[in-house]
């Protein structure tokens, strides 16, 4: 069975909001982490926002289409992030 690209959402989603968790627990001073903590809620509210745009994105199977490339390209966009952030502590 293929899953749905709203699936792999919400997936990596849970996954983010649980190293969040972490990440804010595990921290002896919150403006360390608070740029990184900013743009990854940056990055959530335009992915969920576009699939709240268009509610059939989250129906589509993984693949070559739209959203599957906009999910791919938020979590490209991620990656940075987390480089930067690990660099730094």
């Amino acid at each position: 069975m293929a899953h749905s690209v709203g699936y792999a959402k919400d997936a990596l989603a849970v996954i983010g909001f649980v190293g969040a968790f972490i990440l804010v627990y595990g921290a002896t001073n919150l403006h360390k982490v608070k740029s990184v903590i900013l743009a990854s809620l940056l990055l959530a509210i335009i992915i969920d926002g576009a699939f709240t745009a268009c509610p059939g994105y989250h129906h589509r199977v993984l693949g070559y289409n739209a959203p599957t490339y906009l999910l791919g390209a938020t979590v490209l966009a991620f990656v940075p992030l987390l480089i930067r952030f690990f660099k730094t502590h």
